[in-house]
């Protein structure tokens, strides 16, 4: 299998399902790539573990990230050409005391001007008043792919004045 065309296969895959990450773990005899939307897990395929190590290496090397550095965790981050257009991806890879070396690549979405859905909606209005009226640290927190950042934006952009945010790594 050519690394280039299966690179081209995750990345086209997760853009077009709205996946959020990409897993690439290395086990004892194989590899396991999945994915993730929201909170569930998809299991996508197996792969040898010179094929997830050849295709991990592939990622780096467009991340621009240290190749031969296996050992140590790296960050690194790409924007990645499709037919369908191109897909911003943060990656990270950790490796293990035997050498295998994992990777998660996530899929960054441009954010839209139309008004974002929250869970509680209600909630949005009071935050609103209180940036318009009041100064100091707001602090926003919960788990990946809850919204954070894209509220955060999008409070931003309404609000007369320095704004100072604090992310990392930075995704807007």
């Amino acid at each position: 299998m050519v690394i280039e065309e299966l690179s081209h296969e995750l990345v086209a895959y997760g853009r077009k399902n709205q996946m959020q990450d990409l897993y690439i773990y290395i086990q004892q005899e194989n590899a396991c790539v999945m994915f993730r939307k929201n909170t569930q897990l998809f299991s996508y395929r197996t792969f040898t573990k010179n094929v997830a190590s050849q295709l991990i290496s592939r990622f780096k090397y467009l991340g621009e990230m240290d190749v031969g550095e296996k050992r140590k965790a790296q960050l690194g981050a790409i924007t990645y050409s499709l037919k369908q257009g191109q897909q911003r991806l943060r990656l990270s890879t950790v490796g293990d005391y035997q050498g295998k070396e994992s990777m998660v690549i996530r899929f960054l979405y441009a954010l839209r001007d139309e008004e974002p859905a929250y869970f509680f909606p209600e909630d949005v209005q009071i935050i609103f008043e209180k940036i318009q009226t009041e100064r100091g640290l707001f602090l926003f927190s919960g788990p990946t792919g809850s919204g954070k950042t894209t509220f955060m934006y999008h409070l931003a952009r309404h609000i007369k004045g320095r704004v100072i945010t604090i992310e990392d790594p930075v995704e807007i």
